[in-house]
């Protein structure tokens, strides 16, 4: 199956997918996700734009549409191989980029996703960011400070 996540009107996650045999199909998934605001810059600083993204724990790059990361001049510069919920295997375009969310700033890998989906903030973005999530009140949260 291939496809993407989605926010369903109750908070959870939907992944909205096609069949190998070519039906729609969307499964629910069973966790709470919210979304939060993000802002995703190029290399440089010059540029930012800002996005509502799912905050998905269970992902680990930041996904973005491909034509937001196109606005601010983002080059793909490798590709990664992304492990759907289904088990399949996807290879998709990514890059360095800012992000920054409530003031803190610092770069990330980016993925190059589908222009109609939902962009998804992952736990590489998060834990460069020195933040961690609080499920319970759908917040993002400091974390203490890493130790060598």
């Amino acid at each position: 199956m291939r496809g993407r996540y989605e926010q369903a009107a109750d908070g959870h996650a939907v992944f909205a997918g096609i069949t190998a045999a070519g039906h729609s199909e969307h499964q629910k998934l069973h966790m709470d996700c919210f979304t939060y605001s993000v802002e995703i810059g190029d290399w440089y600083a010059q540029r930012f734009e800002r996005v509502e993204a799912l905050v998905d724990t269970g992902a680990s790059y930041t996904i973005v549409p491909t034509s937001l990361l196109t606005r601010l001049g983002i080059e793909p510069s490798s590709q990664r191989t992304l492990f759907m919920a289904d088990g399949s295997a996807i290879r998709r375009y990514a890059a360095e980029a800012l992000i920054r969310i409530d003031n803190r700033q610092t770069g990330t890998f980016v993925v190059f996703g589908d222009d109609d989906s939902v962009p998804l903030l992952g736990a590489y973005s998060l834990e460069g960011l020195g933040l961690g999530v609080d499920a319970v009140n759908r917040r993002l949260i400091r974390t203490p400070k890493a130790r060598a």
